[in-house]
């Protein structure tokens, strides 16, 4: 074999292990990648069991509630104005009430006639 063609050779074998060793890396961070796919793929059945178990029970909840005996039907069919507020939210209703009065949000406000 002339010089220039063992020359050859050598940068070709030198090239194919290049490749090689390449190959193998992203093998290897393939094979990580699959891994953590799995553990989150793993992960996410269990938040959508938890998720599922809190939705159940969410609907159990609110059917009790729709069936107690204290009130025939559910607090948040009942209109605001209708069902008793605690002192604090009336507190709040008459300022934003007034502060709108002010403000002439009201299009009857008896402060702007």
């Amino acid at each position: 074999m002339t010089d220039t063609l063992r020359e050859r050779v050598e940068t070709l074998e030198a090239e194919l292990r290049r490749k090689d060793d390449r190959i193998a890396t992203l093998e290897a961070r393939l094979e990580t990648a699959m891994d953590r796919l799995d553990a989150l793929q793993a992960r996410l059945a269990e938040h959508d069991d938890r998720l599922e178990t809190h939705e159940h029970a969410r609907h159990d909840h609110a059917a009790r509630l729709h069936k107690s005996t204290r009130s025939p039907t559910p607090r948040a069919t009942v209109p605001a104005r209708i069902r008793p507020a605690s002192k604090n939210s009336r507190r709040a209703n008459s300022h934003a009430e007034s502060s709108r009065l002010v403000r002439g949000w009201y299009p009857k406000s008896p402060r702007r006639r």
